[in-house]
């Protein structure tokens, strides 16, 4: 295992300190500044800068050749941190716990420690990871920002006001669809050094207000939840082989739900992200699409259709075919024995 003290602030003194025990040298670009990782360490970079409104980004973009820790551990309160992790997975651990947190794949954490307490990050060795790190400076945000969270009614707004770290805050959950655009655009951003910062200023405050909506998501019952995960929309994409292997099953919004373990607004609005139709007009298309290739590839009646279809009634099969393609089932199938012969 190879430990690494972080005892500096802000994040270019975070980097330089990386860098100083991985015997290697930051580079500066403007205010953002990026540690190659040697190769006799690993492979990849981990990147940052600071805003003049008390918010900080960090990017690891790693992996590591042995198990590595990351020790913040500083004389002074820690930031409020929003740790995202896109791909891989790490370890968390607050300085006084023993307890590891392990932070997945499209999983998100919102950490305070307390008092001067610091954190830690773990990499397993060999593992890839993609984690984006939104630093939050309490003191001084709220010196731009103190009438803005004072009038927020929100579950975070008591960790915002806490600078001098009173409490411990600690949030786990499985991240949502807009934050995973978000990231994804925030580190493909490529704008010289001006528009560059400018623009990753914006998604980190953006990043903020999507887990705080998320965060409130979650405290509400099960059935009233509607912030869709990356995570959920992962399972609904694995949810359509499914119902087009069992096609000639009466599948119900009700059962689909059921399956993939959301509510039935979840998977509606799952349904139209990814689709942009409801979950009964998808499966309605699919079924058509199938009743196609048996008209076209077999001897099979329309009754019989009808059934491999998950249908059981053929008068409502050609009302809906033929809704669908403007043509009945029945002349559909003569046309083309006819283009046949």
């Amino acid at each position: 295992m190879k430990k690494i003290n972080v005892q500096s602030l802000p994040i270019k003194e975070v980097l330089k300190d990386l860098a100083e025990q991985l015997d290697t040298k930051i580079e500066a670009k403007c205010h953002e500044h990026i540690l190659n990782i040697p190769k006799i360490y690993g492979e990849g970079y981990i990147r940052g800068m600071n805003f003049k409104s008390g918010i900080g980004v960090i990017e690891y973009c790693c992996q590591f050749k042995r198990d590595t820790q990351i020790h913040f551990s500083l004389s002074e309160v820690h930031p409020l941190k929003f740790l995202i992790c896109g791909e891989g997975f790490i370890n968390h651990q607050l300085e006084t716990s023993q307890e590891k947190t392990q932070i997945l794949k499209f999983q998100n954490v919102i950490v305070s420690s307390n008092e001067t307490h610091g954190h830690v990050l773990e990499f397993k060795k060999n593992e890839n990871v993609h984690l984006n790190s939104i630093e939050v400076n309490r003191d001084v945000f709220l010196k731009k920002y103190a009438c803005e969270v004072e009038s927020w009614e929100h579950p975070l707004k008591e960790i915002f006001n806490d600078i001098d770290a009173n409490k411990v805050f600690f949030y786990h959950g499985n991240y949502s669809v807009s934050i995973a655009n978000t990231i994804q655009e925030m580190n493909m951003e490529s704008n010289s050094n001006f528009m560059r910062e400018l623009k990753l200023e914006s998604y980190a405050l953006q990043l903020l207000i999507q887990q705080a909506e998320q965060l409130e998501d979650d405290l509400k019952a099960d059935n009233d939840k509607t912030v869709l995960r990356k995570q959920e929309i992962e399972n609904i994409s694995n949810l359509i082989s499914k119902i087009e292997q069992e096609i000639h099953f009466p599948h119900t919004v009700k059962s689909l739900s059921q399956h993939v373990g959301l509510n039935e607004n979840k998977l509606q609005n799952g349904f139209k992200h990814l689709y942009n139709e409801t979950v009964n007009n998808y499966i309605q298309k699919l079924r058509m699409q199938k009743a196609v290739e048996l008209i076209l590839n077999t001897d099979l009646s329309m009754q019989e259709i009808t059934e491999k279809i998950g249908l059981s009634n053929a008068s409502y099969f050609s009302k809906v075919f033929k809704k669908e393609y403007y043509i009945s089932p029945n002349d559909f199938r003569k046309a083309n024995l006819k283009h046949k012969e």
